[in-house]
């Protein structure tokens, strides 16, 4: 009986090993791979020796243990060795992690020859544009777009017919709280935008825009503006009563009569009946010289070269924008009314009505971007974003080399004992191995957008 136990026992062992061979080989091919070759580099990884070789850094550079080595191979990275040993720069102490200018790497048996190859060095940055950059490759911020273009052009009318009233509703009111509360915030900084003022005063007015408009304005004003302002003075000569304004002087100049400013009277009734005509018949004429005094201005070098002097002077003056935006702040940033204003806009039964519908209409889009970006419970996790979770999160993928066999080995390879490689620094634009060896998405492709 305990004979059959343990043939029963073998027989069931046997039937959960080939059960499991057969899920490995059946999940090795759906991802390219061969059995056969995975069987061959489980043997070699097992049983043949391995090469150790030294590294030499031109400076101190972070390794830890562990850390991969790969060698591309029609484009694609192959894992084939790690770093063995690290010692600490000051004790010489081994460790997992340090900057060190040696270490020792151990290579696997189906590593590249390594005589005359060269090590680079790659590190991931720690700042968040890689993240980004790792998350939102330029093919898939592509797609985010045009899939959000796609969806804003098919609910185009519905949206805007929605959101116009609310919006609407929301400035009205913002302005409404700046136009009461703008004259305070500038008085409470009169002081400092007096002295910005007087400074623009004598350093932009007086020195550049008053000689330039003595040179090149005022030359231009007189040459359009001079003719049609003799035509007008003409006019009102002709229209000029002396006798009328003659006889109002005399009037309020003899003693016996009251004072009832008779000059200021007649020059009342000329300005109302004869010169206000004159120039609303001329103002055709007068708005065109004005017009073209502006143009004329405007295309001359030397104005052009003051207008933008002054404007680079004004958006670069720390001190102008300094006060601008404490202004800017107490205004519209830290403002409760705006905050109210915003709040009362938002809350508001026409938005919540509004967000719902757009909401609903752009829910099926929702779902497709986060797809895209994250991945699926079909497809499985974006690679993008698998390996931005595992350098930010589980702190790994940092570092690694790339081996760049020589393409003729030395010939006095053979007696180099022990083997040093060189490492140099790798170019920071280099693809990333860790997301190019991550597996596809189980359907074979990404989201179709």
């Amino acid at each position: 009986m305990q004979h059959v136990a343990w043939i029963r026992g073998l027989i069931v062992w046997a039937v959960l090993a080939g059960v499991g061979l057969w899920y490995l080989g059946h999940a090795l091919q759906s991802r390219g791979s061969s059995p056969a070759r995975m069987a061959t580099q489980l043997w070699q990884y097992s049983v043949e020796p391995r090469t150790t070789a030294q590294l030499q850094m031109p400076e101190h550079t972070l390794l830890a243990v562990g850390d991969p080595v790969f060698v591309y191979e029609d484009g694609r990275p192959r894992r084939v060795g790690e770093v063995a040993e690290v010692r600490h720069h000051e004790t010489g102490q081994p460790c997992h992690i340090a900057w060190v200018t040696t270490a020792e790497v151990t290579f696997y048996p189906d590593a590249p020859p390594l005589a005359g190859s060269v090590i680079r060095y790659h590190r991931t940055p720690g700042d968040f544009a890689w993240a980004l950059r790792t998350f939102l490759p330029p093919e898939k911020r592509a797609a985010i777009a045009s899939e959000l273009t796609a969806a804003f052009e098919q609910h185009r009318d519905q949206i805007v017919t929605a959101l116009r009233p609310v919006v609407q509703k929301g400035l009205s009111n913002a302005v409404a709280v700046i136009e009461e509360d703008l004259p305070a915030a500038l008085a409470k900084h009169r002081e400092q935008l007096q002295a910005i003022g007087a400074r623009y005063q004598h350093n932009l007015v007086q020195e550049q825009v008053v000689p330039l408009v003595k040179q090149e304005i005022l030359p231009l004003v007189q040459r359009e503006a001079e003719p049609i302002a003799t035509k007008i003075g003409q006019e009102l000569w002709s229209r000029v009563s002396l006798v009328g304004f003659g006889w109002a002087y005399v009037l309020d100049r003899t003693p016996l009569l009251e004072k009832k400013n008779r000059v200021r009277t007649e020059w009342d009734e000329f300005v109302a009946n004869d010169a206000m005509p004159v120039f609303e018949a001329h103002s055709d004429e007068i708005v065109a010289a004005v017009q073209r005094i502006i143009a004329q201005a405007m295309q001359n070098a030397k104005v052009q070269q003051v207008l933008k002097t002054g404007l680079a002077e004004m958006l670069h003056d720390e001190e102008l924008q300094a006060v601008v935006w404490q202004i800017v702040r107490e205004v519209m940033i830290t403002n409760p009314k705006m905050h109210e204003v915003l709040d009362a806009t938002l809350r508001s039964p026409e938005a919540q009505k509004a967000f719902r519908l757009t909401g609903e209409m752009l829910e099926p889009t929702v779902v497709r971007l986060g797809e895209l970006m994250f991945g699926s419970r079909e497809t499985g996790i974006a690679p993008e974003f698998a390996a931005v979770l595992r350098n930010r999160v589980l702190f790994k993928d940092r570092r690694w080399l790339v081996l760049e066999p020589a393409a003729e080995p030395p010939a006095n390879s053979a007696q180099q004992s022990p083997l040093v490689l060189n490492v140099t620094p790798g170019d920071p634009d280099a693809p990333n191995p860790f997301i190019l060896l991550m597996p596809e998405p189980a359907s074979g492709e990404q989201p179709t957008p």
